[in-house]
């Protein structure tokens, strides 16, 4: 007599019976199991960047995006006093083109490829295979980290491309007088959204608050605020400076950016649990009270930070003798990065470094 095979549970599977065991589950707990489950979890186990993938990130558009990041950091090694050794760390580093772009860049200082430890803070075992394949040619000392707590104490330059807007957050919904917490629940089987029990302090809502109408949403990400703060620390306490990129806002606001992403088209972030990419808009202001006071920071465009750094004269020497089509293409990535329209503006660059040091770029 043969056994059935039974069926391997899928990630919804197990979200449904966790939450038929446990509740409804917040917009933070949902997020962080679609994108880290270990064996579902789309970062985890997905190929989410290029042309191929779910979305294109700025280093992928070209490779002046992740040149001027290192022109960048060579200047701001120099400002830092040139240690003999130090810390380059990248949150999500994707598929490792923004590092190999941005060492490339580099090398035009010797003293800054001898000083620096590279450490690459990626949790999933495919992306490290590929980050380790594009920076094969760099010889110099690479490590990967599981979570930035890992970083030793030295001086460190941070980077973090589109690395904020994946860290979950928590999303409140005005109902009546109180706002309330959204949660994950099921019904018909289905996931959906629904109010929980958990309410906000109207007190640390954005000012007029009581003038929004029902159903208007607040987002807050504690996740977000802790990295920061870390990274602040870390600063504060052994020099260095840090570059986070995300798009996003730089003042307080009521809205639903909460969105999932699948062969660069908006899905429903229900649907498919660990085959979408979930994000949402990064709220720059609720950094404020997370930096250390041994730091200075700066908030900027990626137009005016890549600017600053010569984006349009890096094209220009790039497009030097080439065909009128390839010029032409080059000239439509410095559009896409720094453009009004494009990321330019939509794009967000917060640099934060020891109080010692100027703030470099923008």
């Amino acid at each position: 007599m043969t056994s059935k095979k039974r069926r391997k549970k899928t990630l919804i599977d197990r979200i449904k019976r966790q939450i038929a065991l446990d509740g409804p589950l917040g917009v933070s707990e949902y997020m962080a199991l679609c994108l880290g489950d270990p064996e579902a979890g789309y970062y985890t186990n997905g190929k989410p960047f290029g042309r191929d993938g779910d979305f294109i990130t700025a280093p992928e558009i070209s490779q002046m995006f992740g040149e001027m990041i290192g022109v960048w950091c060579v200047l701001t090694w120099r400002n830092m006093g040139k240690p003999s050794k130090f810390n380059l760390v990248e949150l999500g580093p994707g598929r490792g083109t923004l590092m190999a772009d941005l060492l490339r860049a580099a090398k035009v200082d010797e003293g800054f490829c001898k000083a620096v430890h590279v450490k690459l803070v990626e949790i999933s075992k495919p992306l490290r295979k590929q980050q380790a394949a594009a920076l094969k040619d760099f010889d110099g000392n690479i490590r990967w980290l599981d979570d930035i707590q890992g970083v030793s104490a030295q001086p460190a330059i941070f980077i973090g491309n589109e690395f904020l807007d994946a860290l979950p957050l928590r999303q409140y919904k005005k109902t009546g007088k109180h706002w309330l917490e959204q949660v994950v629940g099921v019904a018909d089987k289905k996931l959906c959204f629904s109010n929980g029990q958990g309410c906000f302090d109207p007190q640390d809502l954005p000012e007029n608050y009581d003038e929004e109408p029902d159903g208007s949403v607040f987002e807050v990400s504690p996740a977000r605020e802790a990295i920061v703060q870390y990274i602040s620390e870390h600063i504060g306490g052994f020099s260095g400076a840090a570059l986070l990129i995300d798009y996003g806002h730089s003042e307080r606001g009521f809205g639903d950016t909460f969105q999932a992403v699948s062969k660069h088209k908006y899905v429903n972030p229900l649907k498919s649990p660990g085959k979408a990419d979930l994000t949402s808009h990064v709220d720059f202001s609720a950094f404020k009270k997370c930096f250390d006071e041994r730091v200075n920071y700066r908030l900027t465009t990626q137009a005016e930070f890549l600017s600053s750094l010569g984006l349009v004269e890096r094209a220009g020497a790039l497009g030097h003798g080439k065909s009128s089509e390839e010029r032409y293409d080059i000239e439509m990535a410095v559009e896409r990065l720094a453009g009004r329209n494009a990321m330019g503006e939509l794009f967000k660059v917060l640099v934060v470094a020891s109080k010692e040091f100027r703030l470099i770029g923008g």
